[in-house]
């Protein structure tokens, strides 16, 4: 489909390489704000979700009310306990505008129809309005513009303070303590033509220069704002040191210090432990299980009996997500670095040539492109070459786990990617290759099961207030007698 762009303004198909953005097309039949305009819905992997969620740890505490106390105490915002799922704890932003839940929204089960999309596009159709409009710089008061590193700048716009290695240039005249506006580059992707595109390479800085005229024009016009902060060092020391926190955010929502009855996962991800449902005294297998969020949620399910084993390929990840486990109170984890890919690792129980037809049930929770996640910033590290690599090695988990799962086992597949490739091009090749039937992924969460798609699977949009995200569900056929 082709849409109109409009002079100034830039989306994620300014971003993208052609061939990613046109292969990403495909996912228009199934999401309605997608099938009315691609632009729009995809333009919403820019912008932060409007609404944080949290899990309580059913291992740490019982009652959702009190994680919830517990929660709002620590981070201080307001939040409320999800009514489908009361393991779930929702945070909207802090300044939610009124009737805002109109919008397409995984939530609420509502979707927009198209007039209201039309009524919105002038500001879903550019991402920098969007953000401007959640709290842009005061023109009047005039503050100081930050320039910070693109990876620095998406780490912002999902919740962090800027720490000084993140900062790249600055205007002069700040002082310690002045609030000062935070900007960021986008990076495109090296394939991507246009004129954005070219304008955004085109804006290096060397890491503290100081931005004059025209230079905070055009980081005004090709830049993306990601909030206001108070300078924590001054600049020079910022550039000498650098170390330690910079610019503290107005809009930043610290998760490092949580109690111990909740835990920072995302909403989508909590559904694929659901989905799971792992049963206490049941053998479980987490294939990808660092940092630990989604293998914590399956030992709470279990009520902590039985035992799961969490493969992590990296060892320092491997030991940070046993501390982390511990700090939760999930004994029932058994934490081992490995190649759950190549069935490389060694548990207590044996080696995987040990252990064929073992598993109850597994989660393969896979590496990806991350083409779901949002806001994203980042792109020059994805193209269709890239695309095509990760469905292959995600087809290698999908081979590995099914071979160490019983017969009537269940194996759960996801990623936060949108990519078809990634998703129901690997479920496809998984009902082709390996002795294994795709079930209805329940519960469904609501507004994330595509309304046409045959293949009974959950995909949450981006155009909804979570990341875009995929589940699968399948059974291993049992052996003819």
């Amino acid at each position: 489909m082709e849409e109109t762009r409009k002079s100034g303004f830039f989306g994620v198909r300014d971003l993208l390489c052609p061939e990613v953005y046109n292969h990403l097309q495909l996912q228009c039949p199934y999401c309605p704000e997608a099938a009315f305009s691609f632009d729009s819905f995809i333009d919403n992997l820019l912008v932060p979700a409007p609404a944080r969620s949290l899990r309580v740890n059913r291992i740490k505490c019982t009652d959702s009310s009190v994680a919830l106390a517990e929660a709002e105490q620590c981070i201080g915002m307001k939040g409320h306990v999800h009514p489908q799922f009361p393991d779930i704890l929702i945070f909207p932003p802090k300044e939610a505008p009124e009737g805002s839940s109109k919008r397409c929204s995984a939530l609420n089960m509502d979707f927009p129809d198209t007039q209201e999309l039309a009524a919105e596009d002038e500001v879903r159709g550019n991402p920098k309005k969007v953000t401007e409009d959640m709290g842009a710089p005061c023109r009047q008061n005039n503050p100081v513009m930050v320039v910070v590193g693109p990876q620095c700048g998406q780490a912002v716009l999902r919740g962090a303070h800027v720490y000084a290695p993140g900062v790249l240039a600055a205007e002069p005249g700040s002082r310690l303590g002045s609030v000062v506006s935070v900007w960021a580059i986008p990076r495109p992707s090296k394939n991507t033509p246009g004129c954005a595109a070219t304008c955004m390479r085109s804006l290096a800085f060397l890491r503290g220069a100081y931005l004059h005229g025209e230079r905070r024009s055009e980081v005004e016009k090709w830049g993306v704002f990601c909030g206001r902060g108070t300078l924590e060092q001054s600049l020079k020391d910022v550039f000498l040191h650098s170390k330690g926190l910079a610019i503290r955010m107005e809009s930043a929502c610290d998760l490092s210090s949580l109690p111990a009855s909740v835990v920072a996962q995302q909403l989508p991800s909590c559904v694929a432990g659901f989905v799971l449902s792992p049963l206490p005294g049941e053998l479980v297998l987490d294939m990808c299980a660092a940092p630990g969020h989604k293998t914590s949620h399956l030992a709470s399910l279990m009520k902590n009996r039985g035992v799961v084993v969490a493969v992590e390929r990296s060892k320092k990840r491997m030991e940070e997500m046993k501390a982390h486990l511990a700090s939760l109170g999930a004994s029932a984890v058994e934490c081992i670095q490995g190649d759950s890919a190549k069935n490389k690792w060694q548990c207590s129980l044996g080696a995987p040539t040990q252990l064929k037809d073992s598993f109850d049930k597994v989660l393969a929770d896979v590496p990806c492109t991350g083409l779901g996640l949002r806001p994203r910033i980042v792109y020059d590290d994805v193209d269709m070459h890239s695309v095509r690599e990760a469905a292959r090695y995600q087809r290698e988990f999908l081979a590995a786990g099914c071979a160490l799962l019983k017969p009537g086992g269940v194996l759960v597949y996801s990623t936060c990617s949108i990519s078809w490739a990634e998703n129901e091009d690997n479920v496809l090749w998984a009902l082709e290759n390996l002795p294994l039937t795709v079930e209805p992924p329940e519960p469904y969460f609501p507004g994330a099961q595509p309304p046409q798609n045959k293949i009974p699977v959950q995909r949450f949009c981006p155009s909804g207030q979570t990341i875009g995200f995929f589940i699968a569900k399948f059974r291993k056929q049992k052996e003819a007698t």
